[in-house]
């Protein structure tokens, strides 16, 4: 690499490091100003409908780090030498995708500091979000010391705390649609479904974020690893294709199974108030038109993988979106016939500017953190030595 490419990289990384930091001050700015002065008006959540964009923001970006998480285990971890290069960015965009997640999350508590002190004195083991907790956090150390090990190049060691990290995260995962899936007033959610479900969600949304970042780098550094790229694309056609299933059964079964509540829920999305959401973002631009677009650069093309993996991003935002939404759309009391004189056939939330400030800042805190370890760590991009 000559001193000019060397230039313009730092130059690119110092812009979008500054973007970055910028949207995570907005977020974070509008986040505390909820916190000082009171979240009433700032967010759109009801009483019927407590979870809104925030919370599904953190849902979206630690699915993310267990897509990661799996991804950067197929290298040192599976012993795939193709991913053998993939595994110190995999992990260190894995444990900033959950301090994303932390950030979005962070602003919607209205006590964080009261949640942590209950959390670590006063724990309710019994609950299912209790586990989800106890998970993550056993995650974020096992993870940050495989990175240590890594870049310490301990690769032997690094290897069984990569182990534990992987398999923390994914119960973790598995856990949080576990919360939903024991929420017995709300039948969308009820069952094994939404863990299976979202660790589907966070194969294709991990591989859409590692691929973007890898081909982002590539071409800033003009350095390119074809065999990882294709080898990637190849495997993110198949988890796509996974996700589709999932989404063929839930809607099959909620539409014929007539199940009062989650009847109604799934066709909000396939021809409710969701139904845009769900056609156009979540199967055309987050399935349908990325495995067209996949298929065809077949790994070749760093532009056309790149514009396929922003759509995965997009397309996987909106899903967890609508998968919250739906389960929350229909009134706890309509399944029990109260209907049009006690309640509506579905409600409605509408997402405040302040609540979309702070997912860009989860967004920005994810950019931001992984432009500084490209800097400061220099990720190889190929398996030669660069």
């Amino acid at each position: 690499m000559n001193g000019i490419a060397t230039q313009r990289m730092s130059g690119w990384h110092l812009i979008w490091m500054l973007i970055s930091l910028i949207v995570v001050a907005i977020g974070g700015i509008t986040g505390l100003y909820g916190w000082v002065f009171g979240q009433a008006g700032m967010y759109g959540s009801t009483r019927e409908m407590t979870m809104g964009v925030c919370l599904i923001g953190y849902l979206y970006f630690v699915g993310i780090t267990t897509g990661l998480c799996v991804i950067g285990a197929l290298g040192h971890l599976f012993g795939f030498d193709t991913y053998e290069p993939a595994t110190s960015r995999a992990a260190w965009l894995a444990i900033m995708s959950l301090l994303a997640g932390f950030f979005c999350i962070l602003w919607d508590l209205g006590h964080p500091i009261k949640a942590i002190f209950l959390f670590l004195f006063s724990p309710n083991l019994s609950a299912p979000i209790m586990g989800m907790a106890i998970f993550y956090a056993s995650y974020v150390v096992f993870a940050i010391v495989e990175f240590i090990l890594l870049m310490c190049k301990k690769y032997g060691i690094a290897v069984v705390f990569g182990g534990i990290a992987l398999v923390l995260d994914v119960i973790a995962r598995a856990n949080v649609g576990f919360v939903f899936g024991s929420a017995v007033a709300r039948p969308f959610y009820v069952g094994p479904f939404p863990s299976f479900f979202f660790l589907a969600l966070s194969m294709t949304s991990g591989m859409a974020v590692f691929l973007l970042a890898t081909t982002w780098i590539s071409i800033l550094r003009k350095k390119s690893n074809p065999s990882l790229i294709k080898a990637a694309t190849k495997l993110q056609i198949v988890f796509l294709c996974v996700a589709a299933l999932f989404y063929i059964w839930y809607i099959v079964s909620g539409k014929f199974g007539l199940v009062p509540g989650k009847y109604e829920a799934v066709k909000a999305l396939y021809a409710g108030p969701l139904s845009l959401n769900f056609w156009v973002f979540e199967i055309i631009c987050g399935i349908v038109l990325p495995l067209i677009l996949y298929a065809s650069a077949k790994g070749k093309s760093a532009t056309i993988t790149f514009i396929a993996s922003i759509l995965v991003i997009a397309g996987t935002y909106v899903a967890h979106y609508d998968f919250t939404m739906a389960g929350q759309i229909v009134p706890v009391l309509y399944p029990l016939g109260m209907t049009t004189e006690h309640s509506t056939m579905y409600l409605s939330y509408t997402p405040k500017i302040a609540e979309w400030l702070i997912i860009a800042g989860g967004y920005g805190v994810l950019s931001l953190l992984f432009f500084l370890g490209e800097a400061i760590f220099k990720f190889p991009v190929s398996e030669k030595a660069e």
